[in-house]
């Protein structure tokens, strides 16, 4: 096989297996959490773990940690690794290798951080388009009250990059 031959073959099932990644459901999750009223309505799961698959996508990518600026998207990570052995199987899988969950400690990717939230919400417009309200949910993992400020200063300079 021709090098290129090769490298088309590559990008085809990362393609192939990025679309499997988003088709990806977890029907034992949503019934959890809708069970334990985490999230009200099938929409909202859906919305929710979606976008957990697009962080998850976006933090394999590119190599390095992520802030999380979404208690809803964490709380849906959060109860998905509980279900300990179809994570692992989901990490494997999608990723070649588990991707784990990092509390907010010391040396941290932190979400009050301006400059990794406008990163984070730079590479995702770049990948999906439109940062999804979800991101910005209002509530986070930090007490900082400049958490609601750090977020609208990395949505406006997001809107205002030249295209």
């Amino acid at each position: 096989m021709a090098p290129s031959e090769g490298k088309q073959t590559e990008v085809r099932n990362a393609e192939r297996l990025g679309q499997e990644l988003f088709a990806f459901e977890a029907p034992y999750l949503e019934e959890h959490l809708l069970r334990d009223r985490v999230l009200g309505s099938q929409h909202e799961y859906r919305k929710a773990f979606t976008e957990l698959k697009k962080y998850l996508w976006l933090a394999d990518r590119t190599g390095r940690p992520l802030p999380m600026t979404s208690h809803t998207i964490d709380a849906v990570w959060h109860q998905f690794i509980l279900f300990t052995v179809e994570y692992h199987g989901f990490c494997d899988r999608f990723f070649g290798h588990y991707m784990h969950h990092a509390p907010n400690r010391p040396g941290a990717p932190q979400p009050d951080d301006a400059s990794m939230v406008k990163e984070f919400f730079r590479v995702y417009k770049e990948h999906f388009g439109p940062v999804s309200r979800l991101w910005v949910d209002g509530q986070t993992r930090t007490s900082e009250p400049s958490f609601g400020d750090t977020l609208a200063l990395g949505l406006r300079a997001l809107a205002q990059e030249p295209r």
